[in-house]
């Protein structure tokens, strides 16, 4: 039984409040999720974080401000630890990354795909030494030894970019408009920020509202009535950033063992829209086809949000699904088997 004075009740209440949320899960897999999960975050980790800094500490490892879907998140990951603290490869050192605040993000995320290869019934070794080096994991599918390498697309600096001209923006509108309600939506996606933004401060500097102004690049509206400022759409330019997030991607083929290949699998910060995904089909094989990168058999991209669950609101979304790109210049074939593990991560679990 999982201990009635663990500090996590103090954050998402008892266990029949658990029940009431509607998860379907019954009382003995709760405890199984819950029990993995104090394994590692016990009240001696959290009594390690200083008193006044613990709520931001826990808001940034388990998103406790967003109510039941944090829960969610927090189940999900027991699930992932109850699945695979027994395969060979989970050990002190995938605990410790679990306790570091730095590297939550990116192995929790390794921990969910992993997680849904072993709840598909595949045989899974974590960790597995690749030229005296640990990789992400490694499967054997249809007797094919196949190791994968996990990225993540880390979205910070885009964000601390996109805030940094948003400032910009609420600075202008401050001084021109004082406390009038303003909505901008930018519509081109591959133009870069400066552009925009020039665009925009020369049709607002002769500007009195209210105003409506709607083109093929932005859309504004500008109200009397007092309120804040809203900005929607890309600033810095979509596609440049895509086209970087592959190149990085395709990097981790240095992690892959020369002589087995392997697979990478890729998972997006955010949805893609059908554009995107021609931008990224484009940009990977000519990243393939320049690097000659024979090592990489495929790459799966997926968008599998926090732990595998879509949405702040826990609902599935049709749109999250995994897009395989196979390497026509790669030396190895394994297109079945990326299908099947394609098939295996784009599945959420059935307790959602």
């Amino acid at each position: 039984m999982t201990d009635l004075n663990w500090w996590i009740w103090d954050y998402i209440g008892d266990r029949d409040s658990l029940i009431k949320l509607g998860f379907n899960l019954t009382n003995e897999q709760i405890e199984q999720f819950l029990s993995a999960f104090i394994e590692i975050f016990n009240n001696d980790w959290y009594n390690s974080f200083q008193e006044n800094k613990r709520e931001r500490i826990l808001n940034k490892y388990f998103l406790f401000n967003c109510g039941p879907y944090s829960i969610t998140r927090i189940m999900r990951l027991g699930e992932c630890i109850f699945n695979l603290r027994k395969i060979s490869g989970f050990d002190r050192e995938i605990i410790t990354r679990l306790r570091d605040k730095k590297q939550f993000g990116s192995i929790s995320t390794e921990l969910d795909y992993s997680s849904c290869f072993a709840q598909a019934g595949m045989n899974l070794k974590l960790q597995p030494l690749i030229n005296s080096k640990k990789g992400d994991g490694q499967l054997i599918i249809n007797e094919k030894s196949i190791y994968y390498e996990i990225i993540g697309q880390d979205s910070k600096e885009y964000k601390r970019e996109e805030w940094r001209y948003s400032l910009r923006i609420f600075n202008y509108l401050k001084d021109k408009f004082g406390s009038k309600k303003t909505f901008i939506r930018f519509k081109k996606r591959d133009s870069g920020a400066d552009i925009k933004l020039k665009k925009l401060f020369n049709i607002l500097s002769g500007i009195i509202p209210p105003f409506n102004y709607n083109d093929d690049d932005l859309e504004i509206h500008i109200d009397e009535k007092d309120g804040g400022s809203s900005i929607l759409g890309d600033i810095s330019n979509r596609k440049k950033r895509l086209e970087n997030w592959i190149k990085k991607v395709h990097k981790k083929y240095k992690q892959l063992p020369a002589n087995v290949g392997g697979v990478v699998i890729a998972n997006s910060s955010s949805f893609w829209e059908h554009r995107d995904i021609e931008i990224v089909s484009k940009t990977s094989w000519r990243e393939t086809k320049e690097g000659q990168k024979t090592r990489i058999s495929g790459i799966i991209f997926c968008v599998r949000q926090m732990l595998g669950i879509p949405s702040v609101t826990g609902e599935r979304l049709s749109l999250v699904f995994p897009r395989v790109l196979i390497n026509k210049f790669s030396q190895f074939d394994y297109n079945t088997e990326l299908v099947k593990m394609a098939s295996a991560i784009g599945s959420f679990p059935n307790w959602i």
